[in-house]
């Protein structure tokens, strides 16, 4: 890469367009649109940053520019600065097996790819033709696959946004750190902002700096390197709970950067991280439990099975219920597809057996809450009450009378319990037994402590 020496340069204060030096232009022979990394050095600390060459006539003749990032206009406040600038190489995208190349978007139309001033970086661009161009990301080139970015990978799928610029919700601390971890280690030249939405309750006499003061005791430890930027609170409508039973006690955090690119690198990693999954049952277990953090839940049931599991959901759309249905076909789990009003369906897995696998398997284990409500909801299942009725009784049969019968009949002989389809008792009218296989299952709900 070619670049100058150290020069002083007089700024305009404000202003975000510097004029490159005629004969910093010749020596690197800079033309309209090249690729460059500018140096600045301001109170003994030195920062980088990568933009386009403009050009312009301007009275004294031919000029070249460039324009200075939004973030870095506190360093332009001072009348003369130091700066470098490099000129950057046009390089081609990289790929191998077994990694995550993230200059692959290097393959679409209007994007590029040159070196950066790290090494093993790059930085991505992208010529939006007739438009103000889309502000360049210094990333790496490849990104190996790991469990925590297939977990963040099902995240946005489920939660993030999909068109426009990078944006993602977390209504819990641990999702916050996950977005943040798996951004950070994608994104070098990072422009995330922060913002707490809370819904505050018609009844809730609490101030707005009293709910400030709360909610920021509660989110700023897991948002570090970053700050907070703003704290936005509405009011819920009396009657919301007749819609929504849903209510973030410390409200949701959005996480966005206002740049294209990121988003689109996101999109590339999903991509990418399903074709993986395709032959790694971990990658793809993974990916599920993204999604079932993001816009999904775990239901337990009320009434008469009060405290029951009763499944687990990924809210979707008709774009992507393919997906999730694939991702559910190659995990080989029972779902079932709902559709709802207007675009909205919801993938829901009830099956007692998938989920109790599925933990087994390491679901939900950096999410203790979510995965303790799940076990406890287990617990309450007809299927556990069954099972543990086998287990004490002599040859692990339980004769089908009284109370027992009254309250596993309508799953037994009505609906034909998945514990009959999976061949874990035997059922004959009269008397459960626990099959060969269902003792091997005992094991599965001993280590969850189902039972």
């Amino acid at each position: 890469m070619l670049e100058s020496e150290w020069f002083e340069k007089k700024v305009p204060k404000i202003k975000r367009i510097i004029y490159i030096p005629r004969n910093i232009v010749r020596l690197l022979s800079l033309s309209k649109n090249d690729k460059i990394a500018v140096k600045i050095k301001v109170e003994g600390k030195e920062v980088v940053f990568p933009t386009r060459v403009q050009f312009t006539m301007t009275k004294t003749g031919p000029s070249y520019r460039f324009s200075t990032p939004k973030n870095f206009k506190n360093y332009f406040n001072f009348e003369r600065i130091l700066m470098k600038i490099i000129k950057l190489k046009y390089i081609n995208s990289i790929s191998r097996n077994g990694k995550v190349s993230l200059s692959e978007l290097a393959n679409y139309k209007n994007f590029s790819i040159t070196t950066w001033a790290e090494l093993n970086q790059i930085v991505i661009w992208y010529e939006n033709e007739g438009k103000r161009p889309y502000e360049p990301v210094i990333t790496i080139p490849e990104i190996e696959p790991s469990e925590t970015l297939a977990k963040y990978s099902g995240l946005y799928f489920a939660e993030g946004n999909k068109q426009g610029y990078f944006r993602i919700y977390a209504t819990t601390r641990e999702l916050a750190k996950l977005v943040i971890k798996c951004y950070d280690e994608m994104i070098k030249n990072s422009n995330l902002k922060i913002v707490i939405k809370f819904n505050k309750a018609y009844r809730d006499r609490r101030t707005d700096d009293e709910i400030k003061e709360t909610l920021l005791n509660y989110w700023n430890g897991c948002v570090k390197p970053y700050k907070i930027n703003d704290i936005k609170i509405t009011i819920r409508r009396p009657n919301i709970l007749k819609y929504s039973n849903k209510y973030a006690e410390f409200g949701t955090l959005m996480m966005y950067d206002g740049r294209i690119i990121p988003r689109l690198l996101t999109n590339l990693l999903i991509q990418k991280i399903i074709e993986i999954g395709k032959t790694n049952k971990r990658i793809i277990e993974k990916l599920f439990e993204g999604g079932i953090l993001g816009d999904g839940g775990i239901t337990i049931r009320s009434g008469r099975r009060k405290r029951a599991f009763r499944y687990i959901e990924i809210g979707t759309n008709k774009k992507e219920v393919e997906v999730w249905e694939s991702i559910c076909k190659l995990l080989k789990l029972n779902y079932k597809k709902q559709v709802r009003k207007g675009n909205d369906i919801r993938i829901r897995i009830n099956n007692f057996c998938d989920i109790v696998i599925l933990l087994c398997n390491g679901f939900l284990k950096d999410f203790p809450k979510q995965r303790d409500k799940l076990i406890k909801g287990l617990k309450n299942r007809v299927e556990t009450h069954i099972i543990q009725n086998a287990i004490i009784s002599p040859n692990y049969s339980v004769p089908f009378v009284g109370e027992f019968a009254k309250r596993s009949s309508s799953y037994l002989v009505v609906n034909k319990g998945e514990l009959i389809l999976n061949k874990l008792i035997n059922f004959d009218k009269q008397m459960i037994t626990l099959s060969p296989k269902g003792l091997k299952f005992i094991n599965n709900l001993k280590q969850l402590k189902i039972i």
